[in-house]
């Protein structure tokens, strides 16, 4: 007797086809699918997603902290331009120098690398913390060598 992969039902040996179900039952059928090399990976693969969206809203959040709202009808430039280039360049195209607003950044060079370092290094730390929460959850083993 076969048996059918899809309702589980006894056919016949002769039966190409299940009597109930039609379903083939000469076609080959898939094998299980085996979840212990994603198991072990699981730990690392949960880490990374929620590590790097925590940076990302972490990144949005600090991008648009103290910006102040700006007027309708206002466009952002970001230039390498001095005031008074800017400004001349602006009125060759006819734009008076009293409707531009200037907001100058000139970020201290020191204290961008040690910022971007420590979140760095704060995430890398929070990174390997969560893989090893993870891995006790899944109960990770290690192979003796």
């Amino acid at each position: 007797m076969k048996k059918c992969p899809y309702c589980g039902l006894e056919n016949p040996d002769e039966s190409s086809k299940c009597k109930t179900c039609q379903t083939d039952l000469n076609a080959p059928t898939m094998a299980p699918l085996n979840l212990k090399p994603l198991k072990r990976y699981l730990p690392y693969i949960l880490s990374f997603i929620i590590v790097t969206t925590a940076g990302f809203l972490y990144n949005q959040v600090m991008t648009h902290r103290g910006n102040p709202p700006l007027p309708p009808n206002t466009i952002m430039l970001n230039t390498t331009l001095s005031v008074d280039e800017l400004a001349e360049k602006m009125a060759q195209v006819g734009v008076p120098r009293e409707s531009l607003f200037f907001v100058p950044y000139k970020p201290a060079l020191g204290l961008m690398i040690v910022r971007y370092f420590v979140i760095h290094a704060v995430m890398l730390s929070a990174f390997i913390c969560l893989i090893r929460v993870f891995m006790r959850i899944f109960k990770y083993e290690k192979r003796a060598a």
